[in-house]
């Protein structure tokens, strides 16, 4: 400052208190659930250049969860209230502004599962969800350093709020292990950050955000397999697709994560000595460029950069227990992005800036104490 002190341009100090309270009970061999509350108390004082403002936040939520079981079969169900409320005050050229902001709603969720056999069963969930908007959501004003992003919020967002449909199945073998799921999620009101082109500023230049809402569809699957030919080998396989729709513009929704697919195959040694579980690994990512992005024929409202090339990811682990007496000491040596892969990452806010990480190397030693 101007008397030579050392003062942060920009400094939050959040003071938070929290309480939860839960009662489990079991109405008899068949029923059992629980009931609770909870609550919740914030203060955030801004100090130096604003970004968001000074804020109270109380909230404040109550559920009850019952859950029967009978035979192959399991069914639960669950409702819970919440509400929130934020006080905010800041100033705008010169001029104080001060606002409330109140949402509450109901959130209401319906479950069952049915075991065939106790290695096979399926799942069926239906749910209503919501969240009020953050408050970086609503009041964000300026430079956001961490994200090298410029970002405004909108002080009208109203609260948040989906329905999702979700269905798995899991096979739990001697060999094998597999979990597949199908899910299906609707946003009548879906929050983004939406770009809002290049500003340039004292700083520097920046791609700018406004945080907006709009209706929105997600479907995707996920998939998780494990098979074990034999005690001493494993092979996993993952993958994850999402298709993220903008039902409002009629196009795709930004900033969603890209489709992916992965294996690893690890190696298990024998037992030997003071040696256990001694094994190597080796693991594969590809992630697939992300095509489903919007276009617009407005340059301010298109991202700043399109969207980065799909890429390849190697891995590789090797670690061991070694017994001293009642000791365990647990080595693990892992190398990330073993290649050196130049590549960057869609959901990264700084991929405008730079590329991901190249080859990392990692030792995790872990000793425990035992009497």
């Amino acid at each position: 400052d101007e008397n030579g002190e050392d003062i942060a341009e920009l400094d939050f100090r959040i003071l938070t208190h929290t309480l939860e309270t839960n009662l489990e009970h079991q109405l008899s061999s068949e029923i059992e659930g629980s009931v609770g509350i909870t609550g919740v108390y914030q203060n955030n004082r801004l100090l130096g250049r604003m970004f968001i403002p000074n804020y109270v936040l109380l909230g404040g939520e109550a559920f009850w969860i019952e859950r029967w079981k009978r035979n192959k079969l399991e069914v639960e169900g669950g409702l819970r209230y919440d509400y929130r409320w934020v006080y905010s005050a800041r100033e705008e050229r010169g001029i104080d502004i001060y606002s409330i902001r109140q949402f509450q709603s109901f959130s209401a969720n319906v479950g069952a599962i049915y075991k065939f056999d106790p290695g096979l069963s399926a799942r069926i969930n239906l749910g209503r969800a919501w969240r009020p908007p953050h408050v970086n959501e609503l009041f964000s004003a300026g430079l956001h350093h961490g994200a090298g992003a410029i970002e405004k919020g909108d002080s009208t967002l109203s609260a948040e709020q989906a329905m999702k449909l979700v269905g798995s199945l899991e096979v739990n073998k001697e060999r094998v292990n597999a979990v597949i799921t199908l899910y299906q999620q609707w946003f009548p009101n879906f929050i983004y950050r939406k770009p809002g082109g290049i500003e340039t500023t004292i700083r520097g230049a920046f791609p700018s955000f406004q945080y907006a809402e709009t209706s929105a569809m997600l479907s995707g699957a996920d998939v998780n397999l494990a098979f074990r030919p034999t005690p001493f080998l494993e092979w996993s396989g993952q993958g994850a697709y999402l298709r993220a729709w903008n039902t409002a513009e009629d196009e795709p929704l930004i900033f969603m994560p890209a489709n992916w697919i992965g294996n690893s195959l690890k190696f298990s040694l024998p037992d030997k000595g003071a040696f256990s579980q001694t094994y190597l690994k080796v693991r594969w990512r590809h992630v697939f460029e992300q095509t489903l992005v919007p276009f617009s024929e407005n340059p301010i409202e298109r991202d700043w950069r399109p969207p980065p090339a799909a890429y390849d990811l190697w891995g590789l682990d090797a670690g061991t227990f070694i017994r001293f007496g009642k000791q365990e000491l647990s080595v693990i040596f892992s190398v990330d992005n073993f290649f050196n892969t130049v590549y960057r990452d869609y959901l990264n806010r700084f991929r405008y800036y730079a590329d991901e990480l190249g080859r990392n190397f990692s030792l995790r030693i872990t000793y425990k104490f035992k009497h």
